[in-house]
């Protein structure tokens, strides 16, 4: 048995080469022409040339032989897989020794599948069979190589098919046509609590609500009509008699000929939605009650201004909630900003509450709240210094308000458009109180400026326009200089009634 490395795929070990390696073609065969020379030439070159893939192995897992269909298969060269050792195409270590194994025992085996790593780094999937050849003490292992990629991939997607279903946190079921639960994933035993083997061959109506018996056998006449329904707003029974405001997506199973057979189902747990939509609503209607009840009701805005504070947060977790799962990204900025401009808000009425004053607001400490969590919403507080001086000082709450906001939206630009490319920079924000009750509030920054083209007063973009009415509402002379950086200067009056 030939062992050289070197061998290459156009010359057959010595002993295909021998007059005890050939054997007279059958009957059936056409006739052979010239002598056994010439003859055997014509089965080498038909070896070589076969479309199937044939490779000679000996017992070490030395590659003896490959013909041209297996170096195809793989994209090798004959001097990069003739001479070298099987392990160094076989991607899996078990089946490397146990083919291995096999060779040493002079083992045959039939259809072994395993896979193969092409010189592309492509996994091929095979199936080889073998057979062993002796000659006197020595042997090695011929092998036939089948390519059964294709084949893997058809036969392996129901598994990975049902592998998204189990592990799908949503409950996928299916039934037949007279409502029996044929399949029942993990989803769904999270959402009802019943495992596989408690519902499945049971009637689907054990999951409907009291009051929804007749709904489910209405659902399965429109699955017998072959009906799709997306997103229907249901309410469904766990197995502890919880109810559950579930989303349902129906979809019929038909069979080969196109006969509806049954039904998939998709079921989502929508209870905490729910709640929090019904959470929105109530500081929605809080909100509505509070502004029109505000002015006439001074005995009742400590506890006003509590509720309102916790209802706005419970709007701003909404508007997170509803910003993560936004893939544009404009829009999701914007739900962001809106957030930030609730906060604001919030903050106001969480130092109201705090007050003993109703009325007024201890600007200094609202400011330096803000600023605080403006750094934190923006990632701002390793690379943007923060320069904060702020006189203690008071104002009335009606002037507190748009003033925060203003600040919020100086800030917010300061954050956004200051320093592109994640520069470093500096925000400074000055509170004095100068005379005749007048206030002096400086926001700034050493960031790019404003553009040369920019006027603000007539600039269309929400938060200059938020900056000019609010500005109007406090009756505030704003002043800006962009010389280095930007820095806009508000002077306002601290008690002074808001224009409506």
């Amino acid at each position: 048995m030939a062992t050289s490395r070197n061998r290459r795929q156009c010359e057959l070990p010595p002993s295909a080469k021998g007059a005890n390696s050939y054997k007279e073609p059958p009957s059936s065969y056409p006739p052979a022409t010239g002598d056994l020379a010439q003859r055997e030439k014509e089965l080498r070159h038909f070896v070589e040339n076969a479309p199937i893939a044939l490779d000679w192995v000996a017992q070490d897992g030395i590659i003896l032989w490959a013909n041209r269909a297996e170096l195809r298969l793989l994209g090798y060269s004959a001097e990069e897989y003739v001479g070298h050792n099987i392990s160094e195409f076989h991607v899996d270590e078990t089946a490397i020794h146990d083919i291995l194994g096999r060779l040493k025992r002079n083992e045959e085996w039939t259809a072994l599948e395993a896979r193969l790593r092409s010189k592309d780094g492509s996994i091929r999937h095979v199936s080889i069979n073998s057979s062993i050849y002796r000659e006197g003490t020595e042997a090695h292992t011929r092998c036939v190589t089948s390519e059964i990629t294709q084949v893997k991939r058809v036969t392996d997607l129901p598994e990975r098919l049902a592998a998204i279903v189990e592990s799908s946190d949503d409950a996928i079921l299916s039934n037949d046509l007279n409502g029996i639960v044929q399949s029942w994933n993990r989803g769904a035993q999270r959402i009802f609590g019943y495992v596989a083997e408690e519902v499945i061959g049971k009637h689907i109506s054990t999951l409907a609500a009291p009051d929804r018996a007749n709904e489910i056998f209405d659902i399965l006449a429109r699955i017998r009509r072959g009906e799709t329904l997306e997103d229907y707003q249901t309410k469904r029974k766990t197995k502890e008699g919880k109810i559950l405001d579930v989303s349902v997506s129906i979809t019929p199973i038909r069979d080969a000929a196109g006969l509806v057979i049954g039904a998939l189902k998709v079921v989502r747990d929508t209870s905490e939605r729910e709640r929090y939509e019904q959470g929105l609503r109530e500081a929605a209607a809080l909100l509505d009650r509070s502004h029109a009840d505000l002015r006439e009701r001074e005995v009742l805005l400590e506890e006003i201004h509590h509720r309102v504070k916790n209802n706005l947060q419970v709007i701003t977790s909404l508007l997170g909630l509803q910003a993560r799962s936004i893939k544009d990204s404009s829009t999701r900025k914007k739900f962001e900003e809106s957030r930030y401009r609730i906060q604001a808000i919030a903050i106001l009425h969480e130092i109201l509450y705090e007050s003993a004053s109703l009325a007024e607001i201890d600007f200094a400490d609202y400011i330096r709240r803000l600023a605080e969590h403006l750094v934190r919403s923006y990632g701002a507080s390793g690379r943007v210094r923060m320069q904060i001086q702020l006189d203690p000082l008071y104002c009335h709450r009606d002037v507190a308000s748009p003033c925060g906001l203003i600040v919020n939206e100086l800030l917010s630009n300061a954050f956004k458009y200051a320093f592109p490319g994640g520069k470093s920079g500096e925000v400074r924000i000055e509170l004095r109180q100068e005379p005749e009750g007048r206030i002096h509030l400086l926001v700034g920054d050493n960031g790019i400026g404003l553009p040369p083209d920019l006027n603000w007063e007539t600039s269309p973009t929400l938060g200059l326009r938020l900056v000019r009415t609010l500005a109007r509402q406090i009756e505030a002379i704003v002043e800006i200089n962009s010389s280095n950086g930007t820095v806009f200067s508000i002077k306002f009056l601290d008690g002074l009634s808001i224009k409506r």
